[in-house]
């Protein structure tokens, strides 16, 4: 339960860190102006970018706001992102558009579009042309653990994609421990690691959420076979987290929970997650 980016500003993070997460939204950082938001969430991409390895990848699950820019226009948070990913020297890999319900569907204009954005950069790493493949378009983003969270079929792409992009790293170079300054903790709970634990060039990937939420990234890299380390500021997401099983395991709580037809509807399942958040 801590402050990620000022726990991040002060280190180097191992060679086989890689970034997944999904920035808060301005409604998450209230009482908050466009412009101060704006700054922050470019702020908040590069400093995820300086502290990684050159080499590894930082992968970002955005939603637009439709009135959520200056005088309620939209706001275009993968703009942000390109934006932030320039500040640290870094490339994109990929843009992909996630879908939340069927293409052509109407919606209002106070709600959000739906879809989302997932967008993969690095400051080195240039994968081989044909070397990973992917669709531009995903089409569900899966089960939601909560409105507004990465759906599971999007974490599971990024995951994948996290699993390929370490596959071709080179076997050289640095990325060794900044000086672990400053414990990162609070009152609420274990304090964060000073450092994260570092391992031979040839370890498997590992995945942190700077801004983990009930988990859902960190449930997906755990279900491929990787370590994950989450920080959220919010107590209860962080317990919630610890214990986050995807709905798809077996013997954990079913199958997935489909989506609605449509992209929004007036349903009372609980289990729908069409409604915008």
């Amino acid at each position: 339960c801590a402050d990620a980016l000022a726990w991040l500003r002060d280190r180097r993070l191992p060679r086989r860190c890689h970034v997944v997460c999904s920035p808060p939204d301005i409604g998450e950082l209230k009482p908050i102006t466009v412009a101060d938001y704006t700054a922050w969430f470019v702020d908040a991409v590069r400093a995820v970018l300086a502290a990684l390895e050159p080499s590894a990848v930082a992968l970002f699950y955005v939603t637009d706001g439709r009135r959520s820019g200056p005088d309620e226009t939209y706001l275009d948070k993968s703009h942000l992102c390109h934006r932030g990913a320039e500040a640290a020297g870094a490339a994109c890999l990929f843009h992909r558009i996630v879908l939340g319900g069927p293409a052509g569907v109407a919606r209002a204009g106070s709600t959000r579009p739906s879809y989302a954005h997932l967008l993969a950069f690095s400051v080195a790493l240039r994968p081989p042309r044909d070397a990973l493949v992917w669709s531009d378009v995903v089409p569900t983003r899966g089960h939601m653990a909560y409105m507004g969270a990465t759906g599971e079929r999007a974490c599971a792409e990024a995951i994948e994609f996290v699993l390929g992009a370490h596959a071709l790293r080179g076997t050289g170079g640095g990325g060794g421990g900044g000086d672990g300054g400053g414990d990162g903790g609070d009152d609420e709970g274990e304090p964060l690691p000073p450092q994260l634990p570092e391992a031979e060039d040839d370890a498997p990937a590992l995945v942190l959420d700077p801004f983990c939420g009930k988990g859902s990234i960190l449930a997906a890299a755990n279900a491929a076979g990787l370590d994950a380390y989450g920080i959220d500021s919010n107590p209860m997401r962080c317990s919630i987290s610890i214990e986050h099983r995807l709905k798809g395991d077996d013997g954990s709580g079913g199958g997935p929970v489909e989506e609605c037809a449509v992209a929004q509807c007036d349903c009372d399942d609980p289990s729908h997650h069409c409604r915008a958040s």
